[in-house]
């Protein structure tokens, strides 16, 4: 049974379509995981950006889209569209903007009982894919009460922003009423839960973002995720002239080492996350070391630390650490950060491996 996920915020222009359509690539092409985007928005933003991506333009031609799909359930495999190994999309079109009057013409009067629909799409493909995830509008409507009903959870996407910020609150608050509306319905669904929310294009040089981001961690606590998608010129380019999977230079590998790592704790969260994937986290090894590095040094650690990890061959390869992997990374990875502190690091580090018996062999890593 697919990991249904529903990326929103009440405000538009946050990093909602980009976020979706990257962590899919990610999740697809570096997870192994079976991904469909259902791109439920009338702007047809995630279709563009995918069709571009994968150089597909011609499938949409004559092609069913989720709206027809809506009319007709049962032609739901007829609007999947092919992009890649692991990698599917049910396309949108400016046609969506019509799902009200469908609806009304349908007899569908109650707000909850409109919200049905797409669900029934879904339930005809689901069983293809580890995981589907909705683009939806900024408003909302009747395609986010849709996209809820038919989804195990949702990701609030927030941009640092004040404005972003005080609307989360609103996509947060209209996801859980419908939410639970679900799970006390008579159709037995269980209720999609919040997954957790996304800090997008942080600044780490600015004063205004980290007041934002210090809020939403008092507001949302753990709800937070620790994976960030800080701010990059290629996350902004990628809007103008979308990404080439095969032809990644090292722009395009340091801003999809951000998406693999948002990857991981999903799957982590959602308790799919594959035997043979790295599981270990710098945030998780450099909890305790936190109070030692300031607030730019531990991002500045973070973000490395990513980059390093996901974009070694080696790693990529086998799909394990090794003592001696990590050992490479972290020389890179502390070359800006003073001795002193270093050493200190090292030993919080060494002493939370041994504690978890995360890795078998830690002689080379004593040595940095």
């Amino acid at each position: 049974m697919a990991i249904k996920i529903t990326l929103g915020n009440s405000k538009g222009g946050v990093g909602k379509t980009t976020t979706t359509c990257l962590l899919a690539i990610s999740l697809a092409k570096h997870f192994n995981q079976r991904v469909l985007v259902v791109d439920f928005d009338a702007q047809a933003d995630s279709t563009d950006f995918l069709v571009r991506t994968f150089n597909v333009q011609h499938e949409l031609a004559n092609h069913t889209s989720v709206f027809e799909a809506i009319k007709s359930p049962e032609t739901a495999a007829d609007a999947v569209v092919k992009l890649d190994e692991n990698l599917d999309l049910i396309p949108s079109g400016e046609e969506l903007s019509g799902l009200d009057l469908l609806l009304f013409n349908k007899g569908v009067f109650g707000e909850f009982e409109s919200g049905l629909y797409l669900d029934l799409v879904i339930q005809q493909v689901e069983a293809n894919y580890d995981f589907i995830l909705y683009d939806v509008p900024p408003t909302s409507n009747i395609q986010n009460i849709n996209a809820i009903v038919a989804s195990d959870y949702y990701i609030g996407v927030m941009m640092t922003q004040a404005k972003s910020y005080r609307q989360m609150s609103s996509f947060l608050k209209e996801s859980n009423k419908t939410a639970e509306s679900a799970h006390n319905s008579k159709y037995g669904y269980d209720g999609a839960q919040l997954l957790g929310i996304l800090m997008y294009l942080e600044n780490k040089r600015s004063n205004v973002d980290y007041t934002v981001i210090s809020s939403a961690l008092q507001t949302y606590g753990d709800n937070i995720f620790y994976s960030r998608i800080y701010e990059r010129e290629r996350v902004k380019r990628y809007d103008l002239v979308p990404p080439n999977p095969g032809k990644f230079d090292q722009h395009d590998k340091n801003t999809f080492a951000m998406y693999d790592s948002l990857a991981q704790e999903i799957l982590i969260r959602v308790g799919k996350l594959p035997a043979n994937t790295p599981k270990i986290r710098l945030e998780q090894l450099l909890e305790l070391a936190s109070d030692d590095l300031n607030h730019s040094e531990y991002n500045t650690l973070i973000e490395a630390f990513n980059k390093a990890v996901f974009y070694r061959d080696d790693v990529l390869e086998s799909l394990e650490f090794t003592a001696n992997q990590l050992t490479s990374a972290l020389r890179d990875v502390f070359k800006d950060i003073e001795t002193a502190k270093k050493r200190f690091v090292i030993q919080r580090i060494v002493q939370w491996t041994e504690s978890k018996g995360s890795l078998a062999q830690l002689k080379e890593l004593k040595n940095i």
